[in-house]
Formats: structure tokens, sequence, C-alpha cells
């Protein structure tokens, strides 16, 4: 396979054992065609996706192999009509398909079909690499900065799928792996400064987008914000701008609200519930509390959610009720070895409950972000601290951080352009850089490509 130019699509038909007859007399000539692969077509999916499709004259099983030594092998299920979802291509690369099937312990005919994938958008942000693991990962990702939009890339900094919205004015900072494994869901949301342009009223979405053909499906939330939480239920719960009138002052703070699989919206908690507003501490733009991130714990059913201007972390039960405060001047835990944090985003709960992970973004004075882990103990409400990524690179916003099942972590360094694989030691195994003014929002590591395309 090699990189070329524009990208093609291409429809033929073939015939294995018999004289070339024309398509429209393939249909009735089943003695000829029994042991032949029809109709192959392959179209062009989003960003480097490629749907390949064929038809038999008989029930039959199929695969589509490709690569160096055609290592790479989709496969599909008993039928006439098949279809195989192909991703994780390079940009602007040719390739070569040889599709099989396999019918009552015969081999039919095998078929050649060769195309281009498309090449990567000028604005999307490219990566710089260092470094290498054994077998790269994927992640998706949202793209906060010009123009908005949400991107998979591999840990080798190929991008496999693409959205972008020009110069649209709503802001993309959360993308995901849904629940089923099958599609990605991203926020669209109107930001601070333009809300209150706007009077305090502003149209907000959440996307899903599948990579198999499927339509995509589009949420309609009002005020809605920053990030939001899956439940396995089915249940996404979000941040919403929750503006209120304080002495003939208008004051943003923040809400949190489930949507239920049947489109009904809950108000669980908000911030007017935990914090007593102080005159003067709404900025333009900003707003008195400033959540910027929730994670939802399916181990403890709790909610985690970070409350950015009050340098302060809250922990929720499923039903709204606040267990504990963590950070600012009202926090419910003693910091033994450490300031706290400051500006934070990403927080996700460990070890049932007695482990606090955070994205700490720190002041601009410290030039110099963190990934720390506080160890609660819950009996004299104290915390310590244990520091397990700095980078050197200082995030003014955004940041984010997952833990990987074989150990490490994948780190967004969100405003500061890059992404880390971070190995147990806290280095750096992977550093994937962009060009300056690129803004990574909140994204997740992919387990398993493929499987998200079928």
């Amino acid at each position: 396979m090699t990189r070329t130019g524009a990208a093609t699509a291409g429809r033929l038909s073939l015939l294995v054992g018999c004289s070339a007859l024309p398509v429209l007399l393939l249909s009735v000539a089943t003695a000829c065609t029994s042991n032949a692969i029809l109709d192959v077509e392959v179209a062009a999916g989003p960003g480097t996706v490629l749907r390949v499709s064929w038809n038999t004259a008989v029930d039959s099983t199929g695969e589509v192999r490709w690569g160096e030594g055609e290592d790479q092998v989709v496969a599909t299920e008993q039928g006439k009509a098949h279809r195989a979802v192909i991703v994780g291509l390079e940009p602007n690369l040719d390739v070569t398909f040889t599709i099989t099937g396999h019918a009552s312990g015969v081999e039919l005919a095998p078929a050649e079909l060769s195309t281009t994938t498309v090449p990567a958008p000028p604005l999307l942000p490219s990566l710089t690499v260092t470094g290498a693991l054994p077998e790269p990962l994927w992640f998706v990702t949202a793209l906060a900065s010009s123009p908005p939009g949400a991107a998979i890339y591999s840990t080798e900094g190929q991008p496999a799928w693409w959205r972008l919205y020009g110069s649209d004015p709503l802001s993309i900072t959360d993308a995901q792996l849904a629940l089923d494994g099958r599609s990605i869901l991203y926020n669209r949301f109107t930001p601070g400064e333009s809300l209150e342009a706007q009077g305090g009223e502003a149209p907000s979405e959440l996307v899903r987008e599948y990579l198999d053909g499927h339509p995509e499906e589009v949420i309609a939330t009002q005020n809605q914000h920053h990030a939001f939480a899956q439940l396995p239920d089915g249940t996404i719960t979000f941040i919403v701008y929750d503006i209120r009138e304080v002495e003939g002052e208008t004051v943003r703070g923040d809400a949190l609200v489930e949507r239920a699989p049947d489109g009904n919206e809950t108000t669980l908690w908000s911030t007017w519930d935990s914090f007593t507003y102080e005159p003067g501490t709404d900025l333009a733009g900003v707003g008195w509390t400033h959540c910027n991130s929730v994670s939802w714990n399916a181990e403890e059913e709790a909610y985690y959610v970070s409350v950015r201007n009050l340098n302060a972390i809250v922990k929720l039960s499923r039903t709204g009720e606040r267990i504990w405060t963590f950070g600012g001047v009202t926090s419910d835990f003693e910091l033994l070895d450490d300031d706290g944090t400051v500006h934070q985003h990403r927080v996700r709960g460990e070890d049932g409950g007695t482990g606090l992970l955070v994205f700490d973004n720190g002041a601009a004075a410290a030039l110099g972000s963190r990934v720390v882990r506080y160890a609660l103990d819950l009996q004299t409400m104290t915390a310590t601290t244990e520091v397990e990524a700095s980078e050197g690179v200082y995030t003014y916003s955004l940041g984010d951080v997952e833990r990987l099942p074989e150990g490490g972590m994948w780190v967004s360094w969100g405003s500061g352009g890059e992404v880390t694989v971070q190995g147990e030691d806290g280095q750096a195994s992977v550093t994937m850089a962009s060009e300056l003014g690129s803004v990574f929002g909140f994204g997740a590591v992919i387990p398993d490509l493929r499987s998200l395309a079928q």
C-alpha cells in the first residue's frame, strides 16, 4: 500500500469460470455465477473509513483482506449480500482489497478492488510523534480549537476519522466512545461569552456518529456545556448553565441534568445547593462556578464533578446528594502534603472511593500542569498526594486523563496541544504534539477500533 493523490470509489461485476456476460444477465446466469463474487463496490465513509460490499449467487461467508501479506481481515456472516467496514487506514493511501468467500465447503474465486483513501483536511491537527508503543492505541478526542470538531487518532499520529464544523459558533469539548461500542458521542454548545451576549438562552446538542453508515443522531439540549457522562442504563448526564438573579445581579452557576433513554430530563444537583455566592465573583465569559467536567463511577454509583472557579471537586450520589467536597475553601478534607488543585478539569474516582485522579491545570506561575492522585482517608478526612505525570506543559484550559488496563495512563494536555501515553513510572512512552494553537478536549481510549465499525 502506498500514499497517493485524490480518493476514488469503484464498482465492478466479476464473473469467474464463465464468459463476460452483461451485468444485466448476471442474475439469471446462476450456473455460471455460483462460484463468483458479484457487484463489488467500495464507498468512502467519514474520514478514511471504507465500506466494501458485494453479492454472491449462493449463501456464503466472506472475507476482505488487505495490508502487508494481507494480514488485515474483516469477515462477513453467511448470506448473499455482504458488507465490510474498514477502519484504521492512513489518509491518502492506495489500498487493494482481496475478497474471498466460502460456500458449502467450496472456496469462491477471489476478487480484487483497489481504491485510495481521502487526504486529511488541511485544518485537521497533525501530530508529531516521539516514542512508540509495542502496539498502537487509538483514541477519540474533541478538537476545541478552530475549527471545532472531533477526531480519532492512533498513537502513531495517524487520523482515521474526523468531523470538522468550519466556522460554526458552537464549541466542542467532549468526545467519547459510546457505551454501545459502535458510535462516537460528542457535544456541541454555546460558550459562556456567547451565552451572555444572547441573553442567557442558547442551543446545544449531543451528536452520535456511527462509522458503519448508520445516520447520525442529534439530541437537542438547552444550555448544556463542557462535558457529559454515560451510564450503563443509557442515561446521559451533562452539565448545564444555571443562571439566577442575586440582588439585581445575573449570576451564572451550573447544574447537573440526567437525560433518561426515553428523553425525560431531571435536574440532580446545582452549584447553588452546595456553595454560597459572593457578590462580584461571576466573571464575564467564565461565570461563577464554571463546572467543566463530570465523570460517572459505576462501581460507586457516584458522580465526580469539577467546579473549576472554586478549585473544588464534588462527589454526588446517583440521586444528586452531595457526599463530600474536595478542595477550595469549603473542603471536607485536610490536605497533608499539598496545596490542592488550581482550575482542575477531568476528575475520576478510584479504588472504591479512596482515590481521586485529577488533571490539575495549576497556576500560570507554576508553568506546568500535572496529573495527581489523592489518597483519601475517609475516616480522618485527610488526603495525601502522589504526582503521576508532569511534562512541563502548562494547560490553561481542558485536560484529561484515563487509566489504561495494562498500566500507565493516556493524558490529553488540552490547550498545551499534546497527548501522551505515560508509562507506569510516570514518564511519557509516547508524546504526540500538534502545531501551535491546537487545543485537545476531553477524549477516551478506544479498546478495539475495528469493532467500532462493525
